[in-house]
Order: C-alpha cells, then structure tokens, then sequence
C-alpha cells in the first residue's frame, strides 16, 4: 500500500511494490549512495500514488503531468523538480528498460541566487553559543574542512593528520575518496573535544552517536547549528 499525494492509500493491485524493490536492487548495484537510494524510491512512491495506474500502462506524459503538478500545484523549487525528474528517469530507463524522449522531459532551470554570506562576528557568536564542545568541534570542522555534513558525521579518528594538517574523506560525494585542509581553529576544537569526552567508539567512529550507524547523524548535526544560530540571534537563514 502508497500513500497519495492526498492521503488516500493506492493499492498495489498495480505492481508497484515490485518495481519499487527492484529500483532499489539497481541503485545499489550502480553504488548510489543510502541518501540518494532513500531520495529516489520516496519521489518515485509519490509518483506511483499519483498516477494510481497499473505500471505498464505509465508513460512519459505521466511523467509530464506529474512535475507539471509539482510545479504549478506544490510549488517545489526548479532544484527539486530536478531529482524527482531524475528519479523517475532512472526508475524508466533502467528499472523499467523503456525507452524515453528526453527532450519531453525538460529539466527545470534553478534560479541562481546569491547565498547569505555570514560576517566573522557572526561566525564566532554562533560558534561560542554552540551547546556543547562536540557541537563547535564538529561545526568548525565542516566550516573550516568544507565538508558536506554526512561526511563529517561519519569520520573516524584516524582520519584526522595533524601533522599534514588534512582530513581524509572517504566515499564523499560521488562515492570519492579525497583530502581536504584542516584548520588551526578546527584542530583546537578537537583536542578539546577529545580531552573532555574521549569517546570511545569500537568501530573509531570521531564523533559516536546512539543511532544504529553508531555515529552522529547529520540531522543531529543540523540540529546543533540550528540551536547555535537561534541562541547567536543571527538574523539570516543558516544551513550546514
């Protein structure tokens, strides 16, 4: 059973449960990451409880009608639209093994806008207001390293060289393993993180949680920033 876009649940009469478990097998067959696998099998579930036909009767116009809807009617942002497109263009073309005209299947052109650029008195205060020494150790980490949150979360402690002042990434973005600098303000942070905690952790996980990974999640991270930002009074939006 999918829930619909209206709550309504859609009976899988129509196959879908199938292709769903298979679309899945594909993603990891192709070494997609869990977060683009979870990302792609929840926008194609919609779009199953969308059109509510048997699956081989779907098409590319009910590919159309759907982004048309989330576009007109749900007012997703163009970037958004994009990986529900992508999803479905990887559930037909490859779980599916139908042909698609892609020139009907237009991507949306994202607005460019200029991110909110954060001053030094602003980056302190919501470093100083952060709740813990975990939270400013893992924050100016991120910051300073520039690494995407599931990467930070995800480090162990061999990762970090303080002798050639880099941190280690492994499987990043694009399942690429790469370097990238590590900061005299983040290594600070970090020593006084591991004095005051010295997590212990079987699998060397650097910052260890209570989830089933077995180390912090990056919601928990995000969460951290937001109570950070809130406590700063910084006026702007903030995100990792």
């Amino acid at each position: 059973m999918i829930d619909s876009p209206g709550g309504v649940l859609v009976s899988d009469d129509y196959g879908y449960d199938e292709a769903l478990h298979r679309m899945d097998d594909d993603l990891v067959l192709r070494g997609l990451s869990e977060n683009t696998r979870a990302s792609y099998l929840t926008h194609v579930r919609l779009f199953f409880a969308f059109c509510q036909r048997p699956i081989d009767q779907l098409t590319t116009e009910d590919i159309r009608r759907f982004l048309t809807f989330l576009i007109t009617e749900r007012r997703v942002a163009p970037a958004t639209a994009n990986v529900y497109s992508a999803a479905l263009r990887f559930l037909f073309a490859v779980t599916l093994n139908r042909p698609l005209n892609y020139l009907q299947i237009p991507r949306a052109k994202p607005r460019r806008a200029l991110p909110n650029i954060l001053s030094r008195p602003q980056l302190s205060a919501i470093f100083d207001h952060c709740a813990t020494v975990k939270h400013r150790a893992v924050l100016t980490l991120i910051y300073g390293s520039g690494l995407r949150v599931s990467e930070a979360a995800s480090l162990r402690v061999g990762d970090i060289d303080s002798t050639a002042m880099r941190v280690f990434v492994s499987a990043g973005k694009g399942n690429k393993d790469r370097y990238t600098i590590l900061s005299d303000t983040a290594l600070r942070n970090l020593r006084d993180y591991w004095r005051a905690y010295r997590p212990p952790s079987p699998a060397g996980w650097l910052f260890p949680g209570t989830g089933a990974s077995g180390h912090l999640t990056a919601a928990a991270i995000t969460l951290a920033l937001a109570r950070a930002v809130e406590a700063a009074g910084v006026p702007i939006p903030v995100s990792i």
